[in-house]
């Protein structure tokens, strides 16, 4: 093949776009007018190309479903992991940090999450399978601290797969209202309430707290702002003391 020929084909593979561009460019369609809604003619619209351009990367509109799957999984394993694994923090104290890494999921990329709104039930039988699988190992990771929680008697001896859905479940549903116009709380006052909420329900206990979090990570953090109080009212008697 001459160098003029090799240099117009690679012209053919390469229009402009991405594989990237393609996914980011469907994912913010998927969320907006559902991914049923979407064809791939919108997307390539949207990237100023032609449809047969977008082909080059992708094999159709259910492959770029599947890419932003992944991407989902990424953030889940990137927010959710660390914080599990964290054995020199208590399951219990886990359980609250992991359901504000998991409102942060759901918050980071609004595109990525709302493009898979009732969009698992478009899949072909074997990328249900796949997608029904990490959602397995994403209930894990949460059943794991649910378990250990139990195991040292600081969590309620409860299913721990029902706990694990009952917190998914929860803070999955945000993508339906978190983004409604004037209504997006900050991420991490949802998780605070959500984390109360899901510790303590909804009974009143006679006290006026309003989260699960943030918590203090020492004795010292914990006391600082009482302290710095106490040294006031010292401060103001001692003004007060020398003006007599």
């Amino acid at each position: 093949m001459s160098t003029t020929q090799s240099t117009k084909k690679e012209r053919r593979r390469r229009p402009g776009i991405d594989r990237a561009m393609i996914v980011t460019a469907a994912a913010e369609l998927f969320a907006k007018k559902g991914y049923r809604a979407t064809s791939l003619d919108e997307v390539a619209e949207k990237l100023g190309v032609k449809k047969a351009s977008c082909y080059h990367y992708i094999s159709s509109k259910e492959d770029v479903l599947m890419d932003i799957f992944d991407q989902y999984y990424a953030l889940c394993d990137k927010h959710l992991r660390s914080v599990s694994e964290d054995t020199n923090v208590p399951p219990n104290e886990r359980l609250r940090r992991m359901v504000h890494s998991y409102v942060n999921v759901m918050t980071e990329d609004t595109n990525i999450i709302g493009s898979l709104v009732r969009a698992e039930s478009e899949l072909s039988p074997d990328n249900q399978k796949i997608v029904l699988r990490k959602n397995r190992e994403l209930e894990r990771i949460f059943e794991r601290v649910v378990v250990e929680g139990q195991e040292s008697g600081v969590i309620r001896n409860l299913t721990p797969r029902l706990i694990a859905l009952a917190i998914i479940g929860m803070i999955e549903f945000m993508v339906q209202w978190y983004s409604l116009a004037g209504w997006p709380l900050p991420a991490e006052k949802v998780g605070a309430e959500f984390a109360l909420l899901l510790e303590k329900g909804w009974l009143f206990d006679g006290t006026d707290r309003a989260g699960a979090w943030p918590r203090a990570e020492s004795v010292g953090e914990a006391l600082k702002e009482p302290l710095q109080k106490i040294a006031q009212l010292r401060s103001d008697l001692d003004l007060l003391e020398s003006s007599l």
